[in-house]
């Protein structure tokens, strides 16, 4: 009878801890501080539990499954971080095999905000091979600069220094060219060519045709943005010779997409737009979305100028499809800013105050207050033009 009477008291327990539980992990305020209430090594036992449950990966299995792993046996390893070196070290082995097997499908993938915190974690780990560790700070870099954010000077030296630790002239020769972009941003020439000529001498060394490309394709920007025109032509000229050596066909789209605007440039407009055309058929077909707008935006701005507003509107739009999740923020900023003007000179006004209140809450979406205030601006002035013209 006894054990008869404590089965409901059980099951009612059971239930009252299961809508209890329930409540806690819905709202993430009160799921946090339970969290934070346990100590680091119950945190880690937890942690190192999913793993056991989830399983580590023999097989290909999904980009999520991979994701919750990682964070996993990054939060383990840190748990028991000062409480046993061990197994924390063990721990960020295990994270860091899972995060290589992770990084070359987040390489190929348009950046997003999730991602970042692999790369960081990615050039931390110290039990990760170096050839992924200098990945992970150069492509960290790139985003790093791409948003305008601090600390890519950093990341790239250090990039620079793991890989001459370990003798990989590859690596090196990469990261070179990376520091070369950077000095350029920031109008360092001299220190530019420095390390652009550093680069391509390491990938003649190593025959590496398409780290030649691609060195050869960054200095021609580089020159054409200060009008050396020759230079940069020359320069083109050499890399598209050795993207097509080392048959790299997304090389060969992205030197002909960023050679055209050079050409327009220089009065060459009917090489400008086949060579636009032609990068963006290889970007379309090789699924590469920051080409497939870029491109698209350069032969846009080709045909306003020519005043065909109508081939600009549908290839701006396209663009700006393209780029409307949160991986490309940029570049689908500048669709909407280049869409906004195109739909203005075209006399569609009503359409160009929509566009621009879209850029209006997409820049506050991604937390840019200089974007906001410029699309806000933009909509101040149309909204003034539309009222003069009643």
């Amino acid at each position: 009878m006894k054990s008869g009477r404590s089965r409901p008291r059980t099951n009612t327990l059971s239930s009252t801890m299961a809508v209890e539980l329930s409540y806690l992990f819905r709202h993430a305020v009160i799921r946090d501080a339970a969290y934070d209430l346990q100590l680091p090594s119950e945190r880690g036992e937890l942690h190192e539990a999913m793993l056991d449950i989830l399983g580590l990966p023999d097989s290909d299995i999904s980009d999520a499954v991979l994701e919750e792993l990682a964070d996993h046996a990054h939060s383990a390893a840190q748990c028991f971080l000062e409480s046993d070196n061990h197994r924390s070290r063990r721990l960020y082995q295990i994270e860091s095999a899972l995060l290589q097997k992770l990084m070359p499908r987040i390489f190929r993938r348009s950046f997003n905000r999730a991602d970042h915190r692999f790369f960081r974690r990615l050039c931390e780990n110290r039990e990760a091979e170096p050839r992924f560790r200098i990945e992970a700070h150069v492509r960290l870099a790139q985003v790093l600069q791409e948003r305008r954010e601090e600390g890519v000077s950093e990341l790239l030296d250090s990039a620079a220094n793991l890989a001459e630790d370990v003798g990989d002239k590859g690596q090196l020769a990469r990261v070179k060219n990376a520091q070369a972009a950077y000095a350029c941003g920031k109008g360092d020439r001299e220190n530019a060519d420095k390390l652009y000529g550093e680069s391509l001498k390491l990938c003649g060394l190593l025959g590496d045709f398409e780290g030649e490309a691609t060195v050869y394709a960054n200095w021609a920007i580089a020159k054409g943005r200060v009008g050396d025109n020759e230079l940069a032509r020359n320069y083109y000229a050499r890399a598209l010779e050795a993207a097509r050596k080392a048959d790299d066909e997304h090389s060969i789209g992205r030197i002909l997409g960023n050679w055209a605007p050079d050409l327009d440039a220089m009065g060459e407009s009917e090489a400008a737009h086949r060579m636009y055309l032609e990068a963006i058929g290889i970007a379309d077909r090789l699924g590469d979305e920051r080409g497939s707008a870029s491109w698209r935006i350069g032969l846009a701005r080709m045909s306003c100028k020519k005043g065909d507003h109508a081939t600009a509107l549908q290839l701006l739009t396209r663009a700006a499809e393209i780029t409307s999740g949160f991986g490309l923020p940029r570049i689908h900023q500048i669709a909407l800013e280049e869409l906004i003007e195109a739909l203005d000179a075209a006399g569609q006004a009503e359409d160009a105050i929509a566009t621009c209140v879209e850029a209006v809450n997409y820049a506050r979406s991604i937390g840019d207050a200089n974007g906001v205030s410029d699309a806000e601006d933009k909509l101040e002035e149309l909204r003034a033009q539309g009222q003069g013209s009643e």
